[in-house]
């Protein structure tokens, strides 16, 4: 019995490493589709780097999709040492037979950050959100609106702070919760049922509160 037990618990062992390396192996291949795809007419001082792979729906479009996230190749020492942190682009890109076959960007994001999820964002994640989705880097992924396709809830950390929201319309990724002239700005609840988010703004010296909830009709977030 013992004997039996033994080669049962090595089988099951050996499946969790094969597994392990099969995960590492897909990851892996991921972002060398994606890096030579997005590299592929790139000149050398403008080459990208990916710093982050999140796995999603956000199309619809049956294949793997992921929404990555890029630095300049001029910040890679920097990143490594861990002295600045970037995002210079991010995008979502959709992959069949090892191949890219649809690529779409998130216009006008990007982000500086230091070093951390909770570390960059203690001011921004105050309470933990897992109504909008799975955590990444700089937000979340998840469909916390209903459409059935992932949104893509996302900070932008330079000389102001706030979030942006995107998601996919008409072959294009738009910016459903857009910048409103805001110096400082963080999610405070969000519910999905109701399709609403509390947002804590600041403006100079004033802070307010205020709720947008999700028009289906104009594909944005309205204020209430």
């Amino acid at each position: 019995m013992n004997k039996m037990k033994t080669m049962l618990l090595c089988l099951l062992c050996a499946a969790a490493v094969r597994a392990y390396s099969l995960g590492a192996q897909t990851k892996e291949t991921t972002a060398k589709i994606i890096s030579d795809f997005v590299n592929k007419d790139l000149p050398a001082g403008k080459k990208l780097f990916i710093l982050e792979i999140v796995p999603g729906n956000f199309t619809n479009s049956g294949h793997d999709e992921f929404l990555v996230s890029f630095d300049t190749m001029r910040n890679a020492d920097l990143y490594n040492r861990g002295v600045l942190k970037s995002v210079e682009k991010a995008g979502v890109f959709v992959i069949d037979k090892n191949k890219v076959i649809a690529s779409y960007s998130l216009n006008d994001y990007e982000a500086g950050y230091l070093d951390g999820l909770a570390e960059i964002y203690s001011k921004l994640l105050k309470i933990p959100m897992p109504v909008l989705g799975r955590s990444c880097a700089n937000g979340w992924v998840g469909d916390f609106n209903g459409t059935g396709r992932d949104q893509i809830c996302l900070y932008v950390t330079n000389f102001v702070q706030y979030p942006v929201i995107y998601e996919f319309f008409n072959g294009q990724f738009k910016m459903i919760l857009p910048y409103d002239e805001y110096d400082f700005c963080y999610i405070i609840s969000a519910d999905k049922n109701k399709k609403n988010i509390e947002l804590k703004k600041y403006k100079g010296d004033q802070g307010y509160t205020i709720t947008v909830r999700w028009d289906g009709e104009k594909l944005m977030y309205e204020e209430e």
